[in-house]
C-alpha cells in the first residue's frame, strides 16, 4: 500500500515537472534578455525531458 502511494506521488511530481517546464518553454517571460534566452530554453527543455523520461520509467515499475 505504501509503495503504491509513493509511486503515485512520484508520478504526480514528474508530471508536474514536465508540464510546468513545457509551459515555461511555450510561454517565455518577456523579462528574459536575448543573450539568456538560449540558456533559458535549454534549461527548461532538459527539465521537461527529465520529467517525461522519469514518467516513462515509472510506467514499467
Amino acid at each position: 500500500m505504501l509503495n503504491e502511494i509513493v509511486l503515485f506521488v512520484a508520478r504526480l511530481m514528474l508530471l508536474a515537472l514536465l508540464l510546468i517546464n513545457l509551459v515555461y518553454l511555450l510561454l517565455p517571460s518577456k523579462a528574459i534578455s536575448q543573450e539568456n534566452k538560449l540558456e533559458y530554453r535549454i534549461e527548461h527543455s532538459l527539465l521537461a525531458i527529465t520529467g517525461a523520461i522519469g514518467s516513462a520509467v515509472l510506467q514499467f515499475i
